[in-house]
């Protein structure tokens, strides 16, 4: 598992640590704060599309090659954004730097998926999402040093160390099953474009209202956005068995799978947005002081990724996870009540745990329902609706931020957790 720790914490670099110097990218490219946001925006799209492409690329040609693929394009366009010279060669950078790293998340839970042996296949993932968490919440304080003792051209290009790692994976990579689709078969390469659109334009169409978009490019983005989401809808029924899977949409489990997936990384990924704006500009705290205020919240992280590793009997699941997504609901609510700074904390740390024990319950559902052949496919699919989910339900809660109290920013983050108790609800253990 090392070299699996080593590309997460290259990618927490890319995203949380990256943010940590934003204002410092805005100053040298003189970009303006719409202009900003891409540099992660951007980077979100690659990730989450990456998600399905890896996926697919794991069931077909193996593992090994995908690894190959996905951690070099991680690298090439880190080194572009932290060379780039100009805002369009940024955006360039950062777009194939995310769909390289978008690589890391799927193919490491390929080959945690591949154990046969379901309690250790539950250990690995428990001990994997232990490893994210704490990563998540320990990349705003990484960025914030680095960024404070180099330049941020330095911070954006470390990630390209990442393919030193690729070698310690060529053996796990080249132990797991091998490629479960007849690679023959064409590559629906229409359904894998309509993904990346419908993907991209449902984030951009929640950043409307931060981009300072006139009417026609509002009325432009929100065409994309329904546009490309009905023929991709279109074309799932066109081809049932192309790059979305009809049979994976059409399965009960995966969509409750996919929906409480969804929920915890969007309650999750919302606070890690919200509380560090709200203690930095309510409060005032440093960069240096939100990083080690997120600290505690990396621990309770780590023990939520325990519990789910520990929830053995398959009828726990509903059960653990109904009680993970209330409590992060509830957590959530509290500091829309009382704003002060240990209820910020906790309710990312308990969002956190609901995170680490929701991952580990997905997953492991994921492996034991799904099929081999198309397991790789299920799980890209998975992280597009857990990547997407974050993206959105963050962008929403930094509108609410921007335009409401800030209590009706928190009070969305807690209902976007009680969706996942509700979807939770209805679990059912497989045979």
């Amino acid at each position: 598992m090392p070299g699996l720790s080593l590309l997460v914490l290259a990618t927490v670099l890319a995203s949380a640590g990256v943010a940590t110097v934003i204002p410092q990218i805005s100053h040298d490219l003189a970009l303006r704060p719409a202009g900003s946001s891409w540099v992660l925006s951007i980077y979100t799209v690659g990730f989450a599309f990456a998600a399905a492409v890896y996926g697919q690329l794991a069931d077909r040609w193996g593992v090994a090659v995908a690894i190959r693929l996905g951690v070099g394009l991680f690298a090439v366009g880190a080194l572009i954004a932290g060379v780039a010279w100009a805002f369009p060669v940024l955006v360039l950078g950062r777009l194939v730097e995310g769909f390289g790293g978008g690589s890391v998340a799927i193919l490491a839970q390929v080959l945690l998926t591949a154990h046969p042996d379901e309690d250790r296949r539950r250990r690995s993932l428990s001990g994997f999402t232990a490893i994210v968490t704490a990563s998540s919440a320990a990349g705003p304080l990484m960025g914030g040093i680095v960024g404070e003792a180099a330049d941020w051209r330095i911070l954006t290009m470390l990630p390209a160390l990442s393919v030193v790692v690729v070698p310690m994976l060529s053996a796990p990579a080249a132990a797991v099953q091998g490629p479960g689709q007849d690679h023959r078969e064409r590559f629906d390469v229409v359904g894998a474009v309509t993904l990346l659109l419908a993907v991209g334009g449902l984030i951009f169409a929640t950043r409307i209202p931060t981009l300072d978009a006139n009417p026609a490019r509002t009325a432009t983005v929100v065409m994309w956005s329904f546009g490309a989401t009905a023929a991709l809808g279109v074309h799932v029924m066109r081809r049932p068995t192309g790059f979305v899977p009809l049979r994976l949409l059409r399965d009960r489990m995966f969509r409750t799978v996919c929906a409480v997936g969804a929920s915890v990384f969007g309650t999750y990924f919302s606070l890690l947005f919200a509380v560090p704006t709200l203690l930095g500009a309510d409060r005032h705290w440093s960069a240096l002081q939100v990083g080690l205020g997120l600290l505690p919240a990396s621990c309770l992280g780590v023990a939520g990724s325990w519990l789910g590793g520990r929830a053995r009997a398959r009828r726990m699941a509903r059960p653990v996870a109904v009680t993970a997504c209330a409590c992060a609901a509830l957590g959530a609510a509290i500091p829309a009540v009382t704003e002060e700074p240990w209820s910020l904390i906790l309710a990312l740390g308990v969002a956190s745990a609901a995170l680490g024990t929701g991952y580990v319950l997905t997953l492991n559902a994921i492996s034991q329902h799904v099929a081999a052949p198309l397991r790789g496919t299920a799980l890209g699919l998975f992280n597009v609706c857990f990547y997407l989910a974050g993206a959105m339900a963050s962008a929403v809660t930094g509108v609410l931020l921007q335009t409401t109290d800030n209590s009706y920013a928190l009070l969305f983050i807690a209902a976007v957790a009680l969706f996942g108790a509700a979807a939770s609800g209805t679990w059912r253990s497989q045979r």
